[in-house]
């Protein structure tokens, strides 16, 4: 050890050699230029003032490295708020170089916040070529069968064909635990309310152009605002609607845990694992079918669902056709992802009652070698069916007579997340009841993130046993729509806000991705919305 000790010091001595011999020791000169630096310094802020309303900005420190004529400025972390452009970095560099005077006239200023170069925080997509590209922050390309493909309408090899994207809206209606009541989690504001608000925008406008561009969209909120609905399952048929099986019958088995319809879910309950699944091995040229003949209660538009259950060789190709009022529409879904929960197809018109030519969902066997199975076909939003009532130490009182269950009584459109992925199927400990029951509001807003863990899988490592693999679902993005719109006490107002973390996880994505992409897309959109505004 005193041997190892010793050459330690002979090393740190022979680098403090190298640093004399080359000029590169700290000496008065380049100290006093620090301080001329930062008693000069002080106009800094001012070249920030457009940006104020973001936090103060301040110089943190300066370094001056007058070998090599470089000064590096530090700033505080409010500078990474802003959009930061080239030809603004640019600029703010000639400025401070001018505001140093003439000592510093031939130097080269490099402003930093965050342990960064203020350069690194221009997108990509402005920055002026490729070879300045961020390779870390870029999309990869997925590789793969898309969970649901449209076969009526084309494909965008450019655009978003192959892409998924989980997109929601905000809140929603909850249960508030303390009050024992269903309720809005956002105050009125001129006639609106964020609660539903910004689900108008999605679900009329921006998850039909994604969808129209190719894209697979996932929600975790009901996206039908249809009042009906209508399911048809093996385990439970109504009224009317009928499920018919072609060709085959005796090789259809029910024995995987599947979907079962119920009027009312309570805490703790999966209706994707309480009932059962019709699974068939199938052999190239096979012709079972199943299909779906809903009773429609009114005629009008429904959204269509299918589920499926998880299989060891489930088939990527399944091949769906809906049969509406306008026509027939074809599918192919992918069940090597998805299973156990509701795989929108698209929304279609019905007219009222059973018509199996022209209102049903049929399932075709036939293509490649494997297992496929089917599940529950969903038709229509429907009205909230989960129940709440306040939960005491963590557990649902069962036994308190002043409290009694209750729903909603909204459409499940206007309900929060935490209630349609309980009924979507999703684990409730690692998605939609991180809080043991007793924080519906926290539930709701941190169960959209989780859901979107849970639809990737894989690498997160709190999923243990049937869990492990989540859905296995690529997701490409994901996007929440708010509007946290308001007003001040005075006559100032709050604005457009996008917000995005670059902090947890070293600030790496689970795919070897910088999370600065995050922040990429987040001044991408707020940068094109303030401007068309």
């Amino acid at each position: 050890m005193r041997g190892i000790f010793n050459w330690g010091i002979v090393l740190l001595a022979c680098f403090g050699l190298h640093l004399a011999a080359s000029g590169q020791q700290p000496d008065r000169k380049s100290v006093r230029l620090e301080h001329k630096a930062i008693r000069k310094a002080a106009f800094i802020p001012e070249l920030f003032n457009d940006w104020r309303y973001l936090g103060k900005v301040s110089v943190d420190s300066i370094q001056v490295d007058r070998f090599s004529n470089r000064i590096d400025c530090y700033l505080s972390p409010s500078v990474t708020h802003i959009p930061v452009r080239p030809e603004w970095v640019k600029d703010i560099n000639n400025k401070i170089i001018d505001g140093l005077g003439r000592t510093f006239r031939d130097y080269q200023v490099q402003c930093r916040a965050r342990g960064r170069r203020l350069e690194e925080y221009v997108p990509n997509a402005f920055r002026e070529n490729t070879s300045l590209y961020d390779r870390s922050r870029m999309p990869l390309l997925t590789a793969g069968k898309p969970l649901v493909v449209n076969l009526e309408k084309p494909q965008f090899s450019s655009g978003l064909s192959g892409k998924h994207i989980a997109l929601w809206p905000s809140h929603g209606m909850f249960f508030d635990q303390e009050l024992d009541r269903w309720q809005w989690q956002r105050a009125r504001l001129w006639q609106t309310m964020e609660d539903i608000f910004p689900w108008s925008f999605t679900s009329a406008f921006l998850v039909p152009m994604l969808e129209n561009a190719g894209a697979v969209v996932l929600m975790p909120r009901e996206r039908d605002t249809q009042v009906h609905e209508v399911i048809v399952d093996n385990n439970l048929v109504k009224d009317g609607s009928r499920l018919i099986i072609r060709n085959g019958l005796k090789n259809w088995t029910d024995s995987l845990p599947g979907f079962l319809p119920t009027d009312t879910i309570y805490p703790k309950q999966n209706p994707f694992q309480s009932g059962t699944s019709l699974s068939i091995s199938t052999a190239p040229g096979d012709s079972a079918a199943l299909i779906y003949v809903p009773d429609i209660p009114a005629s009008g538009d429904y959204a269509v669902y299918v589920s499926y259950a998880k299989a060891p060789d489930n088939l990527s190709e399944v091949m769906y056709e809906v049969s509406y009022a306008g026509g027939k529409a074809r599918f192919r879904v992918n069940q090597t992802m998805g299973a156990g929960t509701w795989i929108y197809l698209g929304t279609f018109t019905f007219l009222q009652g059973a018509h199996p030519a022209s209102g049903s969902v049929s399932l075709f066997t036939g293509k490649g070698l494997g297992t496929i199975t089917s599940d529950a076909v969903k038709f229509g939003g429907g009205m909230g069916n989960v129940a709440r009532k306040p939960a005491f130490d963590g557990e649902i009182n069962e036994g308190n007579p002043e409290y009694r269950y209750k729903l909603s009584g909204k459409p499940r459109w206007a309900e929060g997340s935490r209630y349609y992925l309980q009924y979507a199927g999703m684990p409730d400990s690692i998605v939609y009841s991180l809080n043991a029951g007793k924080n519906d509001y926290n539930d709701d807003y941190m169960s959209r993130g989780e859901w979107v863990n849970f639809l990737i899988g894989n690498s997160r490592p709190q999923y243990s046993g049937k869990y492990s693999r989540g859905m296995n679902i690529p997701v490409d993005l994901a996007f929440a729509f708010h509007t946290d719109a308001g007003v001040t006490a005075n006559d100032s107002v709050i604005g457009t806000l996008c917000i995005y973390s670059t902090v947890r996880n070293n600030g790496i994505f689970p795919d070897g991705r910088s999370k600065l992409a995050g922040r990429d897309l987040a001044d991408m959109i707020q940068t094109q919305v303030v401007e068309d505004i």
